[in-house]
């Protein structure tokens, strides 16, 4: 099967490929109303999450050990961070790190909510903490 250029029908940018059709819409409303239809008609089909519906990530390094995580969490929730879960982060022995990961609700997930939590430093009275970006598991 040869793979031809996409068609423009309305704001949807249609895409025949091997596997099936490839659907882009220009807008966040688009790709709403063209889920509904695929739903509503019971097509088979996968999307990718919306970049504001993702949720905000982050790994805070330098955090000791002996600190639990439910302190964290509430210190982070009084530097009014919209945070939605806290949890250490164990090495392959189930040893805890003094990495803990961070997620943050995707209601809020502006670039000024993003540069917050990359902007931590102190956690629980404890300056030298770096707050990064997770990284990818290695597949074994």
């Amino acid at each position: 099967m040869q793979t031809r250029a996409p068609v423009r029908v309305g704001s949807v940018w249609l895409k025949p490929t091997k596997k099936g059709l490839k659907l882009q819409a220009k807008t966040v409303a688009d790709f709403r109303n063209l889920q509904n239809l695929l739903v509503t008609q019971k097509f088979a089909f996968h999307t990718y999450s919306l970049k504001e519906e993702r949720e905000i990530r982050v790994v805070l390094r330098g955090v000791p050990k002996e600190i639990p995580v439910n302190e964290v969490k509430e210190d982070l929730l009084s530097q009014s961070l919209t945070v939605q879960s806290v949890r250490r982060i164990q090495n392959r022995f189930r040893e805890p790190l003094v990495l803990i990961f961070v997620s943050g609700t995707a209601e809020t997930n502006d670039k000024a909510t993003k540069a917050a939590f990359f902007k931590i430093r102190i956690v629980c009275s404890l300056s030298g903490v770096k707050a990064e970006q997770p990284r990818k598991r290695r597949k074994n």
